[in-house]
C-alpha cells in the first residue's frame, strides 16, 4: 500500500546543500524513483472520509447521458473477494465500536409506505410500489470511471444526498484519477424511464480506506455518498441511517442488477438475514441474494427505512450471496458531510 507523504515546514538550507539536493532530485527523476507529481504528497483528511473536492475535482456535467448512452453503460462488476468465511470463523471480530445510533429518514410528501415483499429469492419490485417508501428512494447511478461507462445503484439519504458503494464513486487506486465523472442519479428508474428526471451529482465522498486500499483490502469500508443538485426529495423521501446494530438483522436489499440474468431495467429486492461473515475490521456481512453487477451501492434497509448496509461485493467461496461493510460509527461522519 502506498503511504501518503506529509507536508513539513520549509526550513533554511544552505546554498551548497540546496544545489546538492537539486542534483539528487534530478538523478531520482531520471531513475524513475521520484514522485511524478505533488498529488502523492497531498495529505489526506484525518476523519476517515475524503471527497472529490479534496482532490480539487468536481464531477463534470451529466449531459452526456442520452438514452442511448444509458442503455450502453455496463454494470459495474461487483468486486470478487474469495476471502470470506462461515459465520463462526469471523464472529470474534463482528462487534460494534460504540453505542448503536440512528437518524430517521422521511417518507415522500403524501406518499404511501410500501408493504415489504416476502420471498426467499430475489423479486422484482412491482411498478405500483416504485413511488412508495422506501422503494421511492432508490435509483440508478450512471458514471464514467477510468475510461468506462458504468451503472450502479444508490438511494436518497438526507434532502440532497445519495448513498452508494465506494467503488461506484472511486476506483480505489489511491489517486485523484480514480474519481468517477459525469455522475448522474435517476431516482425510481423504471424500464428506461426517468419519472423524476436526471440528477447531476457534482461532489462525491468515500472512505479513505476504500480510496487508498481498494479491492480487497478496502472492502470493509466500501460505502460512499454524493450531493445531488435536483430537488426530488419531496417526491422520493429519503432513507434514515443506523449504525452499530446487531448482526442478527433481517435486511431488505434493493438495487438494479444489470448483469445476466438481469438487464438493469427494473428494481429488484432480496430479503435475508445473516448467511456468512466476510473479512476485515469490522467484519463484512453476507446475505442470500442473487443480484448481480449493477446492484452495487444499493441499500440494505432495516426497520422499514434505515439504511444499515449496502451491496459491496460477491465471493467465490459463497455463490449466491452478496456482502456489505458493517456500519460502525464511521458512517455517521460521512452522513454529516452530505447536504440536507
Amino acid at each position: 500500500m502506498r503511504k501518503s507523504r506529509i507536508w513539513r515546514p520549509v526550513q533554511y538550507v544552505a546554498p551548497r546543500l540546496k544545489l546538492a539536493a537539486l542534483l539528487l532530485l534530478s538523478i531520482l527523476v531520471l531513475a524513475g524513483l521520484a514522485p511524478a507529481s505533488t498529488e502523492a504528497a497531498r495529505p489526506r483528511p484525518s476523519k476517515g472520509v475524503i471527497s472529490s473536492a479534496d482532490d480539487g475535482l468536481q464531477s463534470t456535467s451529466g449531459n452526456v447521458w442520452t438514452a442511448e448512452a444509458m442503455r450502453a453503460a455496463k454494470p459495474y462488476p461487483a468486486p470478487l473477494a474469495g476471502r470470506s468465511a462461515p459465520p463462526r470463523a469471523s464472529a470474534a471480530k463482528a462487534k460494534p465500536d460504540g453505542p448503536a445510533g440512528s437518524i430517521a429518514g422521511r417518507a415522500p410528501k403524501g406518499g404511501a409506505i410500501g408493504a415489504p415483499e416476502v420471498s426467499i429469492q430475489s423479486f422484482f419490485v412491482p411498478d405500483a410500489s416504485y413511488a412508495s417508501f422506501p422503494y421511492s428512494t432508490v435509483g440508478k447511478l450512471f458514471f464514467n470511471q477510468l475510461g468506462g461507462s458504468f451503472v450502479c445503484s444508490a438511494a436518497m439519504i438526507k434532502g440532497h444526498g445519495i448513498w452508494t458503494a465506494g467503488h461506484c464513486v472511486h476506483a480505489g487506486n489511491n489517486s485523484s484519477s480514480g474519481w468517477s465523472t459525469n455522475v448522474v442519479f435517476v431516482p425510481q428508474y423504471n424500464n428506461g424511464s426517468a419519472p423524476l428526471g436526471v440528477c447531476n451529482v457534482p461532489t462525491l465522498w468515500t472512505t479513505t480506506d476504500w480510496y487508498s486500499n481498494g479491492n480487497p483490502n478496502g472492502l470493509d469500508h466500501d460505502y460512499a455518498g454524493g450531493a445531488v443538485t435536483c430537488n426530488v426529495s419531496p417526491s422520493t423521501g429519503w432513507l434514515g441511517l443506523t449504525w452499530n446494530q446487531s448482526y442478527s438483522q433481517s435486511f431488505s436489499a434493493l438495487g438494479y442488477p444489470a448483469a445476466p440474468p438481469f438487464n438493469g431495467l427494473k428494481m429488484v429486492g432480496c430479503n435475508s438475514g445473516l448467511a456468512a461473515f466476510g473479512f476485515g475490521t469490522p467484519t463484512t456481512y453476507g446475505i442470500v441474494c442473487d443480484m448481480t453487477g449493477g446492484s452495487s451501492g444499493g441499500p440494505w434497509h432495516i426497520l422499514g427505512g434505515y439504511v444499515n448496509r449496502n451491496t459491496s461485493y460477491s465471493d467465490s467461496n459463497f455463490p449466491g450471496l452478496l456482502f456489505s461493510p458493517y456500519y460502525d460509527s464511521g458512517v455517521k461522519g460521512l452522513w454529516d458531510l452530505l447536504p440536507s
